[in-house]
Formats: structure tokens, sequence, C-alpha cells
């Protein structure tokens, strides 16, 4: 009966370790190839360099984009996610979007994306000292 029970545990934390999951920035890329795989996203290559020579990129093809992680050759560290968008002309006339991703769920395919920095409600650019007032 132990062994049974000890073989049902590992089973579950074998399940757990080998199912989709949600990938953020900070994780390991390796953790993050893994869940790729698992969530049957597929590899692919985009004719862009990484930014900083420490640094290198991975790509997967997610729906009619590309889910870029670039992440540090020293740290296995994801840096950055972003979600490319592109049209299929030529170069020159090419339409691209770029979307930061704050989270991608491999499992659903559900994707967290940052598209601009807002200010919130109420408030303005200018310090209080520099406003206009009304004479």
């Amino acid at each position: 009966m132990h062994r049974f029970v000890l073989f049902g545990i590992i089973w579950l934390l074998s399940c757990e370790i080998a199912s989709a999951e949600v990938l953020k920035s900070g994780q390991s890329i390796r953790d993050a190839i893994n869940a790729m795989k698992v969530g049957g996203y597929e590899s692919t290559v985009l004719e862009m360099g990484p930014r900083g020579k420490d640094q290198d990129i991975h790509f997967w093809s997610v729906d009619q984009g590309t889910v870029i992680a670039e992440y540090s050759k020293t740290t296995d560290e994801i840096a950055s996610l972003r979600f490319l968008l592109q049209d299929d002309r030529p170069k020159k006339y090419r339409q691209q979007y770029v979307f930061d991703v704050i989270a991608f769920d491999t499992d659903t395919g559900e994707m967290k994306i940052r598209t601009r920095k807002s200010k919130p409600a109420g408030r303005s650019d200018h310090p209080a000292e520099q406003r206009r007032t009304k004479p």
C-alpha cells in the first residue's frame, strides 16, 4: 500500500512538471522552452539578433504572430517577452506591431500584453508648482 501511495505522489509531481504553464519575465528559458513544447508551440526563426552580447533570443509561432523571448546567456533568465504581428508584404512596405508581453499561458493561449503606459485619471503631466491658475 505504501508503494502505491508513493508511486501516486511521484506520478502527480511528474505530471505537474510536464504540464503547461504561464510564461513571465524572470523565468528560466529552459522552463519556457519545455512549457512551449508541452503547449504545442513550435520554434521558429526571424531575421533579428539579440540586443546585447550576453543575451540571446528564442522565437515561437503563436497564431498569426511570434512570441519573442530575450534572455541572458549567463543566468538563463528571460529578460523580456514580446509578441510580434506583421503582414506578408515585402519588408519595405510591411506593417509590424510589437507588444510587451506580461504573461502568456501556454495551456489556454491567453496572453496579457502591455500596449502603452497611461497616466492615472485626474493627474496632470505638470508638477503642482508649474500648473497655470486663473488670475
